[in-house]
């Protein structure tokens, strides 16, 4: 599992690469955000650790407890098996730290009370919240991110609306002259 940089020469957080603009695209997990993360004072509870047996690109599932909300792992889409946590007190601290982000491509929440589960998920700013769940995705639901996790969505009708662009045409049939265009009609 990977996590893309923003440019071909710059990497996150001061790691720069050919001056060719040539260099990797992909920055290992491990390699930055995981060890950012413990520099940081995260834990890493389990995982963190390449795949045996494939490339340098495939991280186990990782669980990182994190002591803020300003943690690496916290901060970047880590387009990875990695999941932080963080201890909160109360709901509107829990959607605080959700929302404190530059990023909102998917939320989870856990609870056995629907309507909190209802008024959590209204209040989270993400493409996708699940519920008692993760991951689940149809071709049927649209699915996309808030802020800097793109624009637009895939997948049902909405995904269609990215290809179009709306267009009112007026036509007035009459013989006669037209009258004043200023006076609705």
């Amino acid at each position: 599992m990977i996590w893309t940089t923003r440019s071909r020469s710059e990497g996150p957080k001061g790691v720069h690469f050919s001056e060719t603009g040539h260099g990797p695209t992909l920055v290992l997990i491990h390699g930055v955000g995981l060890t950012a993360a413990r520099a940081q004072g995260a834990e890493v509870v389990f995982g963190g650790t390449p795949v045996t047996g494939l490339s340098d690109h495939y991280v186990q599932p990782t669980l990182v407890l994190a002591n803020n909300p300003k943690v690496e792992t916290m901060t970047v889409e880590m387009f990875g098996p990695v999941m932080t946590l963080i201890p909160f007190d109360t709901e509107a601290e829990a959607i605080a730290l959700a929302n404190d982000s530059a990023f909102g491509l998917g939320s989870g929440l856990f609870t056995r009370d629907l309507a909190r589960a209802h008024r959590v998920s209204r209040r989270i700013r993400s493409g996708i919240t699940w519920v008692n769940t993760y991951r689940a995705i149809s071709p049927v639901a649209p699915f996309g991110g808030f802020n800097q996790s793109g624009y637009g969505r895939e997948a049902d009708k909405e995904a269609i609306l990215d290809y179009t662009r709306v267009k009112t045409t007026w036509i007035n049939t009459s013989d006669a002259p037209m009258g004043n265009p200023f006076v609705m009609r």
